[in-house]
């Protein structure tokens, strides 16, 4: 799972999302839109297993980040660029996640950025462990 933001970043504030980001905006429109007539009669079985597939993707999408914010953590960046200090500090104010999931979070993000767990973005990968699961490991 490695994490190139090569071409992909915009240097300038301001500019707007990469094409990566534009693009996925695009699909959860289009996700989000799908569902917007309410689920049809004997369909709860087709909606279950989409929205269990997008949570998966939900979960490598939130798995990707994890690392490099701990990588600008301990540059110094996330405190210069994002205004934060700590990973747990940034997550709970960015995303708007609790304090104790932000702190597992950020465990698993500095394990993650260590090297310390390579196992886990394989897990996760296969579906086969969630990034909730995996930072409730990494906090314990």
């Amino acid at each position: 799972m490695a994490n190139d933001t090569t071409g992909h970043a915009h240097s300038a504030p301001g500019t707007g999302p990469d094409p990566a980001v534009s693009a996925l905006m695009a699909a959860v429109a289009v996700f989000i839109q799908t569902l917007s007539g309410g689920v049809p009669f004997g369909a709860a079985g087709t909606v279950l297993e989409r929205m269990k597939a997008v949570r998966e993707q939900i979960d490598k999408l939130t798995f990707s980040m994890l690392a490099p914010l701990a990588q600008m953590e301990a540059s110094g960046e996330l405190l210069a660029e994002g205004g934060e200090k700590t990973v747990k500090a940034y997550v709970t104010h960015a995303w708007g996640i609790g304090p104790n999931e932000a702190e597992r979070l950020m465990y698993l993000a500095r394990n993650l950025h260590h090297g310390t767990i390579p196992e886990t973005g394989q897990a996760i990968d296969a579906g086969t462990l969630t990034v909730g699961e995996a930072a409730a490991v990494a906090a314990g």
